[in-house]
C-alpha cells in the first residue's frame, strides 16, 4: 500500500525529531525553574533547525508557542527518551538523555520510529499537559465522536466545520491537537483567525488516505478512553459545559464509544492492528514497555516549610510509603494529622500528577505507593499540601539515595 503524500509528512517529522533529539545530546539543556520547560534560547535555536520552521514566533515566545517543539518535548519525556533531572533545590533542572532507550529507538526503521512516537502519544502523554491554550482543557473525551465524523468523509474530502454546528464545539477544545494531528499526517487543517495567539480553530479539515486508515484503526480498536494511561475514571463521560448543552437538544447522541466501567485495556501490542496497513517488514517492532526501576535503598528528603523551617527526614524505599512520608512529615512540623492532604509529584498544585490521602474520595492512594517506586532522583522536588482549608505547602527535594545499607524499618527525623 503506497501513502505517497504521507510519505513525505511522516519522513519530515522523523527528520524534525532527530534534530530535536541530536540538538538535545549535543547541548547541555537547562530548564525553566517553573515549569520545566525548554528555555527560549534553545527553543528559538531549535525552531531554526526544523524542515518547516514555526513562522508566528520570536526569540522572546515560550514553549507552549512553539506547537511541534512542545509536541516533542512531551513525547520525549512521556516516553522515557529524556529524564529531567535537578541539583539540590531544583537550582539547575537539566534534560537528560536516557542513552539506552534512545539507542533502542534509534534500532527501529522510519516506520517502526513513526508507531513509536503514535504509540507515546497516544498512550503514554497525558494530553492535558501537552494542551497549549489558556485553560490546558484537553480534548481527550471529544475524541471518539471527532474521529466518527472526520472518518464519515472520504480521505481528500473537503470537511467544512459549520457555525453553530455539534462539530465545531466538539473542536473547540481541541487547540493544539488541530496541529498535532497534522504533524502526524492525520489530517490538514485549514484554521479560522482568533483573537488569542496560542488559540487554533478549524475552518476546513482534510483527511489524508494514510490519516483515515490509521484514524479508523485508532477510533475502533485504540479508543484513547480506553487506552490512554491518564484517564482517570472510565465509566462515564465526563460532564463539560459545551457537551452538556448539545447532549440536552441531540437526540441522536452516541455514548457507545466511551469506555465501560472497570474496562482493562487488552495486553496486546499497541501496533498489532497498523501491521495490516504494511507489507513485509516495515513494521515489525516498537519500543518496549517503559520499565520503572524499583530503589530499594535509602532514601534522604529535605522538607521546606518556610525559609527558616526545614527538616531532613530519611525513609526506605522498599518498606515505607508517601503515607509513611506524611507521617513523618506530621510529627516533624508538629502538625496533629487531622486533615486530608496530597503529594504532587510534578510540584505543581492541584495537578493530576497526585497521591491523595487514604481518607480521600478518590485515588490513587498514597498508603498503595512504594517510595522507591516513584522514580526519584537526587534533585527530584514535588509537593506536599496539608489540610485543603488552611492549604498549607512543603516543598520537598530529594538529596541522597544511599545503597547497601541494612534495611530502614521505621522513617526517621535526621536533624533532631
Amino acid at each position: 500500500m503506497s501513502y505517497s503524500y504521507n510519505k513525505e509528512k511522516i519522513n519530515n517529522l522523523l527528520e524534525d525529531f532527530n534534530r530535536f533529539i541530536d540538538y538535545l545530546m549535543s547541548n547541555e539543556i537547562v530548564l525553566t525553574k517553573k515549569n520545566k520547560y525548554l528555555k527560549r534560547k534553545d527553543l528559538y535555536s531549535l525552531n531554526q533547525l526544523m524542515i518547516e520552521p514555526q513562522k508566528d514566533v520570536t526569540k522572546h515566545n515560550d514553549q507552549e508557542r512553539y506547537i511541534e517543539l512542545n509536541l516533542f518535548y512531551h513525547l520525549v519525556i512521556a516516553g522515557n527518551l529524556f529524564e529531567i533531572q535537578g541539583e539540590k533545590q531544583g537550582k539547575k533542572v537539566k534534560l537528560i538523555g536516557n542513552v539506552q532507550r534512545l539507542k533502542k529507538f534509534d534500532f527501529l526503521n522510519s516506520m517502526e520510529k513513526y508507531f513509536a512516537l503514535l504509540k507515546i502519544f497516544w498512550i503514554e502523554s497525558n494530553w492535558q499537559r501537552i494542551q497549549t491554550d489558556y485553560y490546558n482543557r484537553s480534548p481527550i473525551y471529544s475524541v471518539p465522536e471527532v474521529l466518527d465524523f472526520v472518518t464519515s468523509y472520504n480521505p481528500g474530502k473537503r470537511i467544512d466545520i459549520p457555525k453553530g454546528s455539534r462539530e465545531i464545539q466538539l473542536l473547540y477544545n481541541w487547540n493544539a491537537f488541530l496541529k498535532y494531528f497534522e504533524l502526524f499526517g492525520f489530517w490538514e487543517v485549514f484554521e479560522k483567525k482568533t483573537d488569542f495567539k496560542k488559540s487554533y480553530m478549524a475552518e476546513v479539515l482534510i483527511t489524508t488516505k494514510f490519516g483515515y486508515d490509521i484514524l479508523k484503526i485508532l477510533n475502533k480498536k485504540r479508543n484513547i478512553l480506553q487506552w490512554n494511561k491518564h484517564i482517570k475514571d472510565r465509566s462515564e463521560r465526563p460532564k463539560d459545559m459545551f457537551s452538556e448543552i448539545l447532549n440536552l437538544f441531540d437526540d441522536n447522541k452516541k455514548d457507545d464509544n466511551f469506555a465501560s466501567e472497570n474496562f482493562k485495556k487488552p495486553e496486546e501490542e499497541f501496533i498489532l492492528p497498523f501491521k495490516e496497513l504494511f507489507s513485509g517488514d516495515k513494521l515489525k517492532k516498537t519500543l518496549p514497555e517503559i520499565e520503572e526501576d524499583f530503589f530499594e535503598g535509602r532514601i534522604v528528603f529535605e522538607v521546606k516549610f518556610a525559609k527558616d523551617s526545614v527538616k531532613k527526614v530519611e525513609l526506605d524505599g522498599k518498606n515505607h510509603t508517601l503515607h509513611d512520608l506524611h507521617l513523618i512529615i506530621q510529627k516533624a512540623f508538629h502538625f496533629y494529622d487531622g486533615h486530608l492532604y496530597a503529594f504532587f509529584m510534578d510540584g505543581r498544585p492541584w495537578s493530576d500528577r497526585y497521591y491523595n490521602s487514604p481518607m480521600d474520595r478518590e485515588g490513587p492512594y498514597a498508603n498503595e505507593v512504594k517510595v522507591g517506586n516513584l522514580d526519584l532522583y537526587v534533585g527530584k522536588n514535588f509537593l506536599y499540601i496539608y489540610d485543603f482549608g488552611d492549604d498549607w505547602r512543603l516543598q520537598i527535594f530529594v538529596t541522597d539515595l544511599i545503597e547497601g545499607k541494612s534495611e530502614l524499618l521505621e522513617p526517621r527525623i535526621l536533624d533532631e
